[in-house]
């Protein structure tokens, strides 16, 4: 039996260790640091704190995971800060971007509320690359989301066929789909 309860207490403890970084620091950790810290006094802070923040993918989702829906009139201000200064951190850092993007692409699929998810899909879109245009065209049918959807598929290169494709089903807002084919020079 006290082998089976030290078993037991040991891959507690191996999996526990596995959900912190470097320093021992669990992602509710760095994002409650991060949270902590905002807005930063310098530059050499927010840059300290972003790649703290961006270092694991799991640390856009517990953000976005604290964001309150916006009907209830709760101010989401401070993770709305912290996200967007990730996303914009990430786009001038290329060695954190791919993490950052896994990132906001779970946190967007795990938001229920629609205001929360176009904040999501907004910050997203500054950071997205050609391999993301599948997750942005689940959401042109969505009548809240078909506007963000369909500018980021405008702004992400290669996507013509995509929306050549949309025009042609018909299954989103006309005027959305008429107008990213323009943009897009189709």
């Amino acid at each position: 039996m006290k082998k089976f309860i030290t078993s037991i207490l040991f891959l507690a403890a191996a999996l526990t260790l596995s959900a912190q970084d470097a320093r021992q620091r669990t992602v509710e950790t760095v994002v409650a640091d991060v949270l902590a810290a905002m807005p930063a006094n310098n530059s050499t802070d927010f840059d300290t704190q972003m790649a703290d923040f961006a270092a694991a993918p799991a640390s856009v989702v517990e953000t976005a995971r604290m964001m309150k829906p916006a009907g209830e009139g709760v101010r989401n201000n401070l993770y709305e800060y912290a996200l967007t200064g990730l996303a914009s951190y990430a786009s001038a850092n290329p060695m954190c971007v791919d993490k950052v993007r896994e990132g906001f692409a779970q946190a967007i699929k795990a938001t229920g509320d629609s205001d929360n998810k176009a904040f999501l899909l907004n910050l997203f879109r500054q950071i997205a690359k050609p391999a993301d245009a599948q997750l942005f065209n689940e959401y042109v049918g969505d009548s809240a989301l078909a506007s963000i959807a369909l500018g980021a598929l405008v702004d992400i290169p290669g996507t013509e066929s995509l929306i050549l494709d949309l025009v042609k089903e018909g299954t989103a807002d006309r005027r959305l789909l008429a107008a990213a084919a323009a943009r897009k020079g189709i």
